[in-house]
């Protein structure tokens, strides 16, 4: 799962960049690939909160107060019992194919179809012939 997540953060990075910066110079790119402005690839709060678990920790602890939680599950959430979802880290229901973590939920299923439908389209921009690119007109051969 976190390896999944991890490569969709790579991809959202490639496409839109991490700071806003880049957004705008990488358009031709997402429009190559047929990415829309409402991909499921663009939000980072799930790849975010997945590379700082270690700052989430600090917060849950000041504020939690069962001190209990779930950390890396995987299966359906009806096995786990009172444990309240903002004390679920990294836990993948795969019931619902949703992450849980810290309270919130998250699709994973339409992630995975995106990077699915994506995957033979960046494949086919690829196996394009780039000879064009590498032609420079302002010198001799």
């Amino acid at each position: 799962m976190q390896n999944c997540i991890s490569a969709a953060a790579n991809i959202s990075k490639a496409c839109w960049g991490e700071d806003g910066i880049h957004r705008k110079k990488r358009k031709p790119l997402r429009r190559s690939l047929g990415l829309k402005k409402d991909s499921p690839l663009k939000p980072t709060a799930l790849t975010d909160n997945f590379a700082h678990v270690d700052e989430w920790i600090d917060e849950w602890f000041a504020t939690t107060t069962s001190r209990s939680h779930v950390d890396r599950f995987i299966g359906p959430l009806a096995m786990i019992a009172g444990v309240a979802d903002e004390d679920m880290f990294r836990v993948f229901d795969t019931t619902a194919a949703e992450v849980v973590l810290w309270g919130q939920r998250f699709p994973l299923k339409s992630l995975m179809d995106e990077i699915t439908k994506l995957y033979p389209v960046a494949k086919a921009q690829g196996d394009k012939p780039q000879w064009d690119l590498l032609d420079d007109p302002g010198t001799d051969s």
